[in-house]
């Protein structure tokens, strides 16, 4: 009953510049839709992770750079708030409906939620994601 279309229009890869190419890639579903007429990311593996720089200096040291031009992002229904509106208020359900796997699914994630411990990112840089992408810097255009 749920339908996703997704495309991508072309896509480059180059090891030695770390880059990665891509135009008029496109996500759809029945409450979104993002679009990208075309964009590329560069991850430049040969810098050096510098521990005592300031994550959030603009002029920091950058591994992961992003860059996106004509970035549209749509959202069209809210069907789930809309499917828990028809039940509250007994309606006839006109929205597609979510399947009783995913009533139960998304009940088990709740109470998986409730049960999470949550702990601090160890002192260790070379244990941590941060260590290898400690600052992503993002452009978007038009």
């Amino acid at each position: 009953n749920t339908w996703v279309c997704s495309s991508t229009g072309s896509f480059s890869f180059s090891v030695l510049s770390g880059k990665v190419m891509f135009r008029d890639v496109y996500y759809i579903n029945q409450d979104m839709s993002i679009r990208i007429q075309d964009g590329f990311l560069i991850f430049r593996w040969w810098k050096m992770f510098n521990p005592k720089q300031k994550q959030h200096d603009p002029k920091a040291e950058t591994r992961l750079y992003v860059t996106v031009n004509g970035f549209e992002f749509h959202v069209y229904n809210r069907t789930d708030l809309y499917a828990r509106l028809q039940e509250t208020f007994g309606l006839d359900p006109t929205l597609i409906t979510p399947k009783k796997e995913d009533e139960k699914g998304r009940e088990d994630r709740n109470k998986t939620l409730e049960s999470v411990d949550i702990k601090a990112e160890s002192a260790d840089h070379t244990s941590s994601w941060r260590s290898l992408i400690p600052v992503i810097k993002v452009n978007i255009s038009t």
